[in-house]
């Protein structure tokens, strides 16, 4: 087994927050998932393991994943056209509705930061995050200091019908959805296709930087149009 495949299979938790992106995540087998999704998004195709393999990017279409070892299915938007189709709270609710089980929607924009995860059983929603950063400008009193930077300020709201949480035991953002991630034995990786926003009708071989065939239980790919 090579160091890379074992990092792999036992990485749990988030990496960064230095991304955007959103993806679905399900706690089912990729087969169970893939098959909830194409019907629940009314695609007109899928395609089964198709990593290192040639797909052609549609006005909308989604990759399915399931990495080795890892029992949670994740869903992420390859391209979306009109963005009002892109991945959402209502995708998770409805594959966890149907397939009875944990799914969670989670988003993170990078600049100014804001990360929200939502996580639904059964189709009811337990436990929400959400943190957004206010950027204030730096005082003109320090324009000439080493003060460079804005100062940075955050707001979270959180809500959950699961445990109770206190203020101080949200230190700081990523290591409290971290945690989240962790303590459910979710790996959220931050994916790089080959696909390009924009690029329908482009023929790829969809491939992923840092990542190999065997990395994967099998990952799938929908057009939905």
């Amino acid at each position: 087994m090579s160091s890379s495949k074992s990092l792999i299979e036992n990485k749990r938790g988030i990496e960064t927050l230095e991304i955007t992106d959103n993806q679905v995540v399900v706690k089912a087998p990729i087969d169970r998932v893939s098959q909830a999704f194409f019907q629940e998004r009314q695609a007109v195709n899928l395609k089964y393991d198709v990593y290192n393999n040639e797909v052609e990017i549609t006005d909308l279409c989604f990759i399915i994943y399931q990495l080795k070892k890892h029992s949670w299915t994740l869903i992420k938007t390859e391209n979306c056209e009109p963005s009002e189709t892109y991945l959402n709270c209502n995708d998770a609710k409805i594959l966890s509705s149907v397939l009875h089980t944990k799914a969670i929607f989670y988003s993170v924009i990078d600049n100014p930061i804001n990360i929200y995860y939502n996580l639904y059983i059964d189709g009811d929603s337990k436990e929400t995050f959400n943190f957004c950063n206010e950027y204030n400008d730096v005082d003109e009193d320090f324009e000439e200091s080493d003060e460079d930077e804005a100062s940075i300020e955050g707001l979270y709201t959180f809500h959950s019908k699961l445990r109770l949480v206190q203020d101080s035991d949200i230190k700081d953002e990523f290591t409290f959805v971290n945690a989240f991630f962790e303590e459910h034995d979710v790996y959220v990786p931050p994916l790089n296709t080959i696909c390009e926003s924009g690029k329908t009708g482009r023929k790829v071989t969809l491939t992923i930087s840092g990542f190999q065939h065997d990395d994967f239980e099998r990952m799938d790919y929908i057009s939905v149009k």
